[in-house]
């Protein structure tokens, strides 16, 4: 299952962590993750280049994003909660407090 976490500070998003896998086929085949990896990758390269505090770091199997543009976090979160719609039991999405 591909784990998403939102963060959140007050009313602010303030980033997000992926991790997982879907398991919904075999990996290279596997449009979830492809889908999921995809707008990971379009998040990331809009806040890098538009957000001064984009801070991402990358572990095997994992990425968390720390920023603070909120056009670009907020549309990750509801194409992520849309993604967990359409398959459900693939992916699980959650919002956290954090400072």
């Amino acid at each position: 299952m591909i784990r998403v976490i939102l963060y959140r500070h007050d009313k602010q998003y303030t980033g997000f962590c992926v991790s997982g896998h879907a398991g919904f086929a075999e990996a290279g085949q596997d449009i979830v993750c492809a889908a999921v990896s995809s707008a990971v990758e379009y998040s990331s390269v809009l806040l890098e280049k538009s957000d001064s505090t984009y801070q991402p770091k990358v572990d095997e199997n994992r990425i968390e994003i720390l920023a603070s543009n909120q056009l670009v976090l907020e549309s990750f979160y509801i194409l992520m909660k849309a993604y967990s719609r359409q398959y459900p039991g693939y992916i699980r999405v959650t919002e956290v407090r954090y400072a």
